[in-house]
């Protein structure tokens, strides 16, 4: 695991894809995750880093970026994993979706894809009650950012709403109400109506799962 840091801190950006592609297979791997899990000092430099990466925006080459993002997707397939996430992160959930924000306006539609992912994520976890519900609330802008400005992907549309709808069954109801208040200041329900209309054909039998996320929205 040490050699696998060693891989993502090497200072060249575009130098450190292959060293997250092995981290974010490795925690695919059930006891690969668990060994990343038991060692939070190597976990937490792996999350840092790629933070760091992400945060740079288009200086991070796509393939660094979109191996980075998803290693922090991956990190959502085990409780512990999460663990390790939330102790990564500096100034979370702040820190955690700056990072991806830095990405949504990347001009390759797998990252824009995986940033999705990560906010799709990100509401799953916090609504089963194993990230903060602070994570949550903070995401409608971002997932506001990401789909206003989508024009290619139905994968970016479709993640980007199931986030926000998943955030709005959130199972406490002030945390519901919160989120709904959030995505409301950013006009993210009138985002998702007008998607529905120009992205109906793209999206086939995906429509009714979409038309779920803006229903719970309301």
């Amino acid at each position: 695991l040490s050699a696998l840091v060693a891989l993502c801190a090497i200072p060249e950006p575009s130098a450190c894809f292959p060293g997250f592609d092995l981290a974010r297979m490795l925690c695919l791997h059930s006891n690969a995750a668990v060994s990343l899990a038991n060692e939070p000092n190597v976990l937490t430099s792996l999350v840092a880093r790629a933070l760091t990466l992400l945060r740079t925006g288009s200086a991070c080459p796509n393939p660094t970026a979109l191996t980075s993002l998803r290693f922090l997707c991956n990190l959502f397939k085990q409780p512990a994993l999460i663990m390790g996430l939330k102790h990564g992160v500096t100034g979370a959930p702040e820190g955690l979706l700056e990072s991806a924000s830095a990405q949504s306006s990347s001009g390759h539609k797998l990252v824009r894809a995986a940033v999705a992912t990560l906010c799709a994520n990100v509401a799953v976890a916090s609504c089963a009650g194993t990230l903060d519900v602070s994570y949550l609330l903070a995401l409608p802008p971002l997932v506001y950012v990401l789909l206003k400005k989508e024009e290619e992907s139905a994968d970016v549309v479709m993640r980007g709403a199931l986030a926000l709808g998943t955030g709005a069954l959130h199972p406490t109801e002030a945390s519901r109400n919160e989120f709904k208040a959030s995505a409301a200041a950013c006009n993210a329900l009138e985002v998702l109506e007008e998607l529905r209309v120009k992205w109906q054909l793209k999206l086939g039998e995906k429509l009714a799962v979409f038309d779920n996320c803006i229903h719970s929205l309301k």
